[in-house]
């Protein structure tokens, strides 16, 4: 290989390994659009979670449970987390969420 071929082949990997990287973290939007990796619990546990990321991460698992799949239910359980209504379901609404929720049950 030239000279120039392995240059530009190196150019390209690293043009290719930036496009991948995550978003950094800007405004609170931002934060919300990158999920932690499914095996990272405590990194789920703690982050910001749009409408839609909610909605998807919930689908998946009601598939995987092998239940039937309600929208406006786990619609409803989002309305209800995002107790600011600014569209994003910050780790400690989540964590509140499923407290209060764990009351009732054991109540």
């Amino acid at each position: 290989m030239n000279k120039w071929t392995w240059i530009a082949a190196v150019a390209a990997m690293g043009m290719t390994l930036q496009a991948e990287e995550p978003k950094s973290e800007g405004a609170k939007g931002d934060k919300a659009e990158s999920q932690p990796a499914k095996g990272d619990a405590a990194a789920q546990a703690n982050a910001d979670w749009t409408k839609e990321q909610f909605i998807a991460m919930q689908k998946a698992k009601w598939e995987e449970k092998g239940w039937k799949w309600n929208q406006q239910k786990v619609e409803a359980m989002f309305e209800e987390m995002d107790t600011d209504k600014d569209g994003i379901a910050t780790g400690k609404e989540r964590k509140a969420y499923w407290a209060k929720k764990s009351e009732k049950t054991d109540a």
